[in-house]
């Protein structure tokens, strides 16, 4: 089941186009009843195109020729995600130094290497990243380490290494059911949910659009949830608290009643270790 979902993840390059134009080029259209009506009016990607950019990015960050890589654009300083090393380090102190971490959409990686300088001082590290089959199986093949895994489904990823954090940065908007996947979140029983990057509709609705990439930025076009703030949160408030929120590098995109403000929040399960 979780596997056909993950086929549904919008390219790992468009997140942080959003940041970089924006807005400048990339539009949301139209408010359709269902995600299936909305896919029958978006083009979809090369998956395997912007895999290699992805690959080809990670390389380099890797060899030292750019700082950080998000979503296949490069950078010569990293975009340091605070909030979510915050969680991190406290995850970490409360568990005698060590850390698991999933990753939920992943890549090849990225958030791994913004935040593995903060890192260091963690006695034992694992970061697995739960993706699509073609982007694990390169994972495995050219990035896998003692520290960096890859799987295909949380099920997979928590029977390896029960997690202490989850992360879901940038991807729960293309994903057909995003209920469901807090579901498996939760049934996971991880002390922190990190949730970052979701467009959060300024007029309250929330609602299934398509989101369109013009031709200079390789002409593509995908469904997305912009989301009622409310309704997202509601899968995780029985047995998690929000412990915080913040404003995405992505900032607010779109028009009208299409419009939205990108936005993180953190979650704490009740009862766990460090909760009030």
């Amino acid at each position: 089941m979780i596997l056909s979902l993950l086929k549904s993840i919008a390219p790992p390059f468009l997140a942080d186009l959003y940041r970089s134009i924006r807005g400048g080029g990339i539009k949301f259209n139209g408010g359709y009843k269902t995600w299936d009506a909305a896919q029958n009016h978006a083009e979809g990607y090369g998956a395997e195109q912007i895999l290699e950019k992805v690959r080809l990015a990670t390389h380099k960050v890797i060899r030292g020729e750019a700082a950080c890589e998000r979503d296949s654009v490069l950078f010569d300083t990293v975009p340091y995600p605070f909030p979510l090393i915050a969680i991190l380090l406290r995850a970490a102190s409360e568990n005698k130094s060590r850390l698991n971490v999933l990753d939920f959409g992943g890549a090849l990686g990225s958030s791994y290497y913004q935040c593995k300088k903060f890192l260091a001082g963690v006695s034992h590290l694992r970061w697995c990243v739960v993706e699509q089959p073609h982007y694990v199986q390169c994972g495995q093949r050219e990035f896998e380490n003692d520290t960096l895994r890859f799987y295909e489904s949380v099920e997979a990823c928590t029977e390896a290494a029960s997690p202490q954090v989850i992360l879901a940065s940038g991807v729960l908007q293309y994903m057909r059911d995003p209920t469901q996947i807090l579901g498996l979140f939760v049934r996971t029983g991880a002390n922190y949910i990190v949730i970052d990057r979701t467009p959060i509709s300024l007029s309250g609705k929330q609602v299934i659009s398509v989101q369109s990439v013009p031709s200079a930025l390789s002409r593509s076009s995908y469904p997305l949830w912009l989301f009622n703030e409310a309704q997202l949160k509601a899968p995780l408030q029985v047995d998690y608290e929000e412990i915080a929120h913040f404003y995405a590098v992505d900032g607010t995109l779109g028009t009208g009643r299409l419009k939205a403000e990108f936005k993180g929040f953190m979650f704490q399960k009740k009862n766990s270790v460090g909760a009030e």
